[in-house]
């Protein structure tokens, strides 16, 4: 079996609305969020170094 198109996944679902709205545009694959306030953010423990000599 070849494949001709990329699949594609949508990530970030948290509603039955947004799955079906998602299959309906064709999503191969789909990730969903379980916890109630998550954030897709990363913070350093410490502050990046200057690399001037």
């Amino acid at each position: 079996m070849t494949r001709k198109s990329p699949l594609v996944k949508i990530c970030g679902l948290r509603t039955a609305e947004s799955l079906a709205a998602a299959l309906d545009a064709g999503a191969d694959m789909v990730g969903f969020v379980f916890f109630g306030r998550a954030r897709a953010t990363f913070r350093s423990p410490k502050p990046p170094r200057s690399r001037r000599s």
